[in-house]
């Protein structure tokens, strides 16, 4: 909530409420006049609302293979979120690959830290995460989305993904050749 105290010059009459109508876009105004030539406008102005929803392909996996999380990083709110900021905790039984998305960059190892910069109302950005599982089990990949503004939804700026990750095991039988053993 911004709270603004405006002098009206008695000269020069500007309705505070049209023009902070016509600055504002989208904001909620309301106008009180203290006295006759003071009034205070409260803005309520419009909020991003960050959403983030993750996926791994395939689902499961065995050891060895490459596995891709994709996190999809909507605004859905009506101002423009800035100094975006994705951080994916990787489980610990994977290595990354790569680490790319649509706008801005990413870096790390174990925590990747994706900075994505200004993402705009309506807008989404894709961020992909390749690794490679390197022990079986269930694994479970969290990834969580911040930005410099105010978000009128934080419960949607993080979600969970898990994989089953499948370990193979090798059997060697021996070779029996007419009554030979060859191991």
């Amino acid at each position: 909530l911004l709270t603004a105290r405006n002098m009206i010059d008695p000269i020069f009459q500007t309705d505070n409420y049209q023009l902070a109508r016509k600055l504002l876009d989208g904001a909620v105004l309301r106008h009180e006049a203290i006295a006759t030539n003071v009034a205070t406008n409260t803005v309520s102005l419009p909020m991003a609302d960050l959403a983030l929803v993750t996926a791994a392909s395939p689902s499961t996996v065995t050891v060895g293979s490459r596995l891709t999380y994709t996190v999809l990083i909507t605004n859905n709110g009506w101002a423009a979120a800035t100094g975006v900021v994705l951080t994916d905790t990787l489980p610990v039984s994977v290595t990354l690959a790569s680490a790319s998305a649509t706008q801005g960059n990413c870096a790390g190892t174990s925590i990747v830290v994706c900075n994505l910069g200004t993402i705009n109302n309506g807008i989404g950005v894709r961020v992909t995460i390749v690794v490679t599982a390197t022990a079986g089990g269930t694994i479970g990949n969290m990834a969580s989305v911040s930005s410099s503004v105010s978000d009128s939804n934080v419960a949607n700026n993080s979600a969970m993904v898990s994989t089953t990750v499948i370990t193979l095991w090798r059997l060697y039988l021996p070779l029996i050749v007419r009554g030979l053993s060859i191991q």
